[in-house]
């Protein structure tokens, strides 16, 4: 179960609770240790506000088992107590015991329970919760039998925070952050203009992570020192020696730095030649000898810092989106086919596209002109392997076969580099197909020609390949 109660008129949880259709959101965790004991047959809940979430989803798993819990719902009024309804339905069908305060007296809530070996939660904000520790204090409840879940920062820490920090960002520079008026060095930091990576904001996501580097910082209720990792968003500074922290090792910061720092170094490592800005990597293919790099290359979607930053967030599953190509795109059929479309092409890519050469995609890719063709290698063909008919013929039967010698014959031998010899791939060349092997091409010339050498299938065809 996933609830937000409105906290103002801005923020996420004005935003969540404003929706008036379903919107589509990605949302990490859950976090935290917070839940059953599996050993305790009684349970006492002590939770007021939006603590009251994960809660709720406990009440679930005990009434499966049979067990009746115990709540001691704490609200400043019924109108702002979440599920109140549901809770006081499940009470009078003998599901639940509920005892509702509006006066924050919890220690005369809990002398209406037996804590007697009972297991008892509690989840809100920090005043509820150091309410709740006092009063289970003078019940002599041990504190093993105690579970907290926190969010946000303790009142004794925000009373006695010092009035500002020093965040030093990973680069080295350091700048001065007040704390006057703020709660926690999140908002602080926020108010100041200082980019801290940050998602729940109670503690919890652990997004906003931070290392201290000098001084002291209240994180929750503990005290933290040079060193330590805290939550910003809760924790202030304490004590009389200025505070300084910085992003926190392998947090999101650093991630995304050394994300754009492999890029640079990556777009440092190409040498712009005059063309477009790329070196080649190894010798055009045969004809393609005076073609310029951007009769292939394209621009990629979007500007580099929209791929870069988009792929940054990919790689730490910030969405659920795939990775962009950054700087040009990859070059495909389409490319392909803007020069050499053959409508009479007897093996087009499509073709393989079909369900039944699903076996032949995986083991040699005809469905991708460069899966073959290869561009860089200074071959016509980069798959140099004339007997690759097998993957789809093996079982072909020709109908009145007057080869000689027949189809037959040559598949039962397993003859397949002779193929090549009689049949062009393509059916492009304006050429009678010979009927006895012997007049053939022979099969060193098919070699020499798919490494590039002379076309021996002749000079005429059906369609030539147009210029760029």
């Amino acid at each position: 179960i996933l609830g937000v109660k409105q906290n103002g008129d801005h923020g996420i949880s004005a935003w969540l609770n404003g929706l008036t259709e379903p919107t589509k959101a990605f949302i990490a965790g859950p976090f935290g240790q917070f839940q059953i004991n599996p050993s305790a047959t009684k349970h006492i809940f002590i939770t007021g506000g939006s603590g009251i979430t994960p809660v709720r989803s406990m009440f679930d798993e005990l009434l499966a088992e049979g067990i009746k819990p115990i709540l001691i719902y704490a609200n400043q009024s019924p109108e702002r107590a979440m599920y109140l309804e549901s809770f006081r339905k499940l009470a009078s069908l003998d599901g639940l015991e509920l005892i509702e305060i509006y006066d924050r007296d919890i220690t005369k809530a809990l002398g209406q329970v037996d804590l007697q070996d009972a297991a008892v939660y509690t989840c809100g904000p920090s005043g509820l919760i150091n309410n709740a520790l006092e009063s289970l204090a003078l019940y002599k409840v041990p504190e093993d039998n105690i579970q907290t879940e926190l969010y946000g920062l303790d009142m004794d820490a925000a009373r006695n925070s010092t009035g500002s920090f020093v965040w030093k960002s990973m680069w080295g520079s350091a700048k001065k952050v007040p704390m006057a008026g703020h709660k926690n060095m999140l908002d602080g930091a926020i108010a100041s203009d200082v980019n801290i990576p940050h998602a729940c904001g109670i503690g919890v996501c652990g997004t906003c992570r931070a290392t201290v580097i000098k001084g002291s910082v209240i994180c929750g209720k503990e005290s933290r020192q040079k060193g330590d990792e805290i939550l910003t968003c809760i924790s202030k500074p304490f004590g009389t020696e200025p505070t300084m922290v910085g992003p926190a090792k392998g947090g999101r910061s650093q991630v995304m730095a050394i994300a754009l720092l492999i890029g640079a170094v990556f777009l440092g490592m190409w040498k712009f030649p005059p063309a477009i800005g790329f070196k080649a990597l190894g010798p055009m293919n045969t004809s393609h000898e005076n073609l310029e790099c951007n009769a292939c290359h394209t621009e990629a979607p979007g500007t580099f810092r929209q791929q870069v930053g988009h792929n940054a967030q990919a790689l730490m599953g910030l969405h659920g989106h795939e990775m962009v190509p950054v700087g040009f795109a990859p070059v495909d059929n389409k490319a392909c086919m803007s020069c050499h479309y053959r409508p009479n092409d007897r093996h087009p890519v499509s073709r393989f596209l079909e369900t039944r050469y699903a076996q032949q995609r995986e083991d040699i890719g005809p469905h991708e002109c460069n899966n073959c063709h290869g561009e860089h290698n200074g071959k016509r063909v980069a798959l140099v392997e004339p007997g690759f008919c097998i993957h789809c013929h093996q079982d072909m039967e020709v109908s009145f076969d007057s080869a000689q010698p027949s189809h037959a014959e040559l598949i039962e031998d397993g003859a397949w580099e002779t193929c090549l010899q009689c049949h062009d791939f393509h059916g492009n060349h304006i050429r009678e197909v010979p009927h006895r092997l012997t007049e053939g091409i022979a099969p060193e010339k098919i070699l020499q020609y798919l490494e590039g050498a002379a076309d021996p299938y002749g000079p005429d065809k059906t369609h030539t390949a147009e210029s760029k």
